[in-house]
């Protein structure tokens, strides 16, 4: 880890004073315990440098207090991990507050003096909001993206933004925040990138789930399993890792807890190094010789496509496969295989699925090619088509989905006149329109890969903008509204008209209101100007849904804005003009923004 400065807060809380018997706890101060002296002596953290509060030591202003002292001794580019063991709740959002979190709710820490008005005993509730945690995270990442949070309680799965013993989880309160009460601190300025991907969230469960504790071994069940994990880790093994070890482990014990990583998957555990990850889909799940797989039409897959199997933490090269599958049935997210082969280790939930055949032909896009290259270079780029899974040269005299043109030294053609004139030979990938897709490449073959891998990415666009329920009985039907925000120069949040155009700089966000009479999950991709698919909620690995009557707001949040702009060199000619962006939610259907 460098020279980087390494701090550590962890805190556990067995004892609640103001709640019932049945509300006690009894692992979460072992919890605390077991995880600083991991931290301290496998993961060498100075002995000075971890802050431990237990019980007493818990109260809201012991947890305040300490959150400020994190923030103010934690240096640029410092290794920072915050764990907490005790118990999780919720309490009934402001009125009038902004709708961050989707069931009117917002989640708490509970802190050893809380207390709810409801007991037999009442006391004031001093549970620590997630408003004031997200605000903590957004002035550390203002000095570090190495940030890990571990939260061994309930409702844990969005803290960044029914009592029974052992379930650390309280009732909920569902008397808002007195207009009396203090007001999360005033927010700062983020550090660069979006708020999720400044530091990794490993949660004990999901939002509807619990979060046990594990009497057998006197620990709380994530905790004892991420414990267990990070003593085994070895250098270069990344969250992702982590999680597909650890997270079955705990499923295998109680049914009812499936942990969530949230962020950045593919970071070095408690290090500073970010890995590329090997390209590949998830087995979700087995039953007899099927399987189901965590990709479908959205991801480019396509039935009877094969697959290559691999233990769950596989690298690109570090095992052979252990089973071969093809796919059956593609949905938009998920699809359904057998299996062809397998060996020891057997297919299992948690394996990893790589393509070995390409994708059908009917979801390739056919390119034509036009102009006069070498014949080497003809050849380097046929190649390049043939082996590439979403593109595919179109037949003699049949119309492609686009074009490339080999553009000569001050010729041109009439199809790209933004381009003619160049000055050198250059490759040119066009629309039907003529619109230009990539920037003008230079004629080398070195540059054909570039190339396809461009028309590719467009391939995957055009599939996932083409994306529809088209099921007449969907109960979904009419039941969603999505509407687009926007905000400028710091004025209020305004609702954008359609055909209204959105400038640079401008702040876009998206309202979705839930009029079904259950909970749905809500999942917002941006189809940008060149090609490139993001996700822009949920933050990668959370599992959070949205109440019947709910209401959320996506981009609204500080950290979490969605910011407008043109890439650079947009649209890779000489013209000036707008383009378009597609901003696609599932289950609504997409709205389109001009960007000028």
């Amino acid at each position: 880890m460098g020279k980087q400065g390494r701090h550590a807060l962890v805190i556990g809380i067995d004892e609640y004073p103001h709640f019932p018997k049945e509300n006690q706890l009894k692992t979460c101060v072992a919890d605390a315990k077991l995880m600083a002296d991991l931290l301290e002596d496998h993961f060498g953290f100075p002995a000075g440098a971890i802050r431990l509060l237990c019980n007493d030591q818990a109260t809201r202003e012991g947890i305040c207090d300490a959150m400020e002292e994190l923030i103010d001794r934690t240096g640029d580019g410092d290794v920072v991990v915050i764990h907490y063991s005790g118990h999780g709740s919720q309490r009934k959002e402001r009125e009038g507050e902004r709708h961050d979190e989707g069931d009117g709710y917002d989640e708490t820490i509970v802190p050893h003096d809380s207390g709810r008005r409801s007991f037999p005993k009442p006391h004031e509730n001093r549970d620590v909001f997630d408003d004031e945690i997200h605000d903590w995270l957004l002035r550390v990442n203002a000095k570090t993206p190495h940030v890990t949070l571990i939260f061994d309680s309930c409702h844990a799965g969005t803290i960044t933004r029914h009592p029974s013993v052992g379930i650390r989880r309280v009732p909920r309160d569902e008397s808002p925040r007195d207009a009396g009460e203090p007001a999360p601190p005033a927010r700062t300025t983020r550090g660069g990138g979006r708020f999720g991907d400044r530091h990794a969230l490993i949660a004990a469960c999901r939002e509807d789930e619990n979060a046990h504790e594990f009497p057998e071994v006197g620990f709380g069940a994530l905790t004892y399993f991420v414990y267990q994990e990070l003593l085994r880790a070895r250098p270069g093994d990344t969250y992702r890792d982590l999680f597909e070890r650890f997270a079955p482990q705990v499923m295998g014990v109680f049914r009812d807890q499936r942990p969530q990583l949230e962020g950045t998957w593919d970071r070095e555990i408690l290090g500073l190094r970010d890995f590329k990850p090997m390209r590949y889909v998830t087995v979700e799940s087995r039953s007899g010789r099927e399987v189901v797989l965590g990709g479908g039409k959205a991801h480019g897959l396509a039935a009877e496509s094969e697959w290559s199997i691999y233990p769950a933490g596989t690298r690109e090269t570090e095992a052979p496969p252990c089973g071969k599958v093809r796919l059956t049935a593609v949905d938009a997210v998920t699809s359904r295989a057998e299996i062809l082969e397998e060996s020891t280790p057997h297919v299992e939930a948690g394996s990893r699925a790589m393509a070995i055949s390409h994708l059908h032909s009917e979801v390739q896009w056919k390119v034509e090619v036009r102009g006069e290259p070498a014949a080497a270079l003809r050849a380097a780029l046929e190649r390049a088509l043939e082996e590439s899974p979403l593109v595919a040269l179109a037949e003699p005299n049949r119309r492609g989905d686009a074009r490339i043109h080999f553009l000569t030294p001050r010729g041109g053609v009439e199809e790209v006149p933004q381009l003619c004139g160049v000055d050198a030979a250059t490759w040119a990938a066009v629309e039907q329109s003529g619109a230009l897709l990539l920037p003008p490449l230079p004629e080398t073959a070195g540059h054909v890969g570039e190339l396809v891998k461009g028309l590719g990415r467009w391939c995957r666009y055009d599939h996932v903008r083409k994306l529809r329920n088209t099921d007449p009985g969907s109960v979904l039907e009419g039941k969603v509204a999505v509407e687009l925000l926007r905000r400028r120069h710091g004025s209020p949040w305004q609702p954008i008209a359609p055909g209204e155009t959105v400038e640079e700089g401008d702040g876009l966000a998206i309202k979705v209101t839930n009029g079904h009479d259950a909970p749905i999950y809500v999942s917002v991709l941006d189809l940008g100007l060149t090609g490139a698919i993001s996700q822009v909620h949920p933050v990668a690995g959370a599992h959070e849904s949205l109440a019947a009557g709910g209401t959320l707001e996506i981009g609204t949040l500080e950290g979490d804005e969605i910011d407008v702009f043109l890439p650079e060199g947009f649209p890779y000619g000489p013209e000036d003009r707008a383009g378009e962006e597609l901003v696609k939610s599932s289950p609504p259907p997409g709205r389109r923004i001009s960007a000028g």
